[in-house]
């Protein structure tokens, strides 16, 4: 994958897997994890 960010060229990869579940990498999975964790924390802290 080839794309443009801040007027540089980014020379990127990734790994197809068709959006199916079992298709996924650990890295993706633990990721889904973390982000979850977070928004649930997030759901439980007070407002300023």
């Amino acid at each position: 994958i080839h794309f443009t960010f801040n007027g540089r060229g980014i020379e990127a990869w990734s790994v197809r897997h068709e959006n199916e579940e079992e298709h996924i990498g650990l890295y993706v999975i633990v990721q889904k994890y973390l982000k979850n964790k977070r928004c649930e924390i997030k759901l439980k802290m007070e407002k300023f």
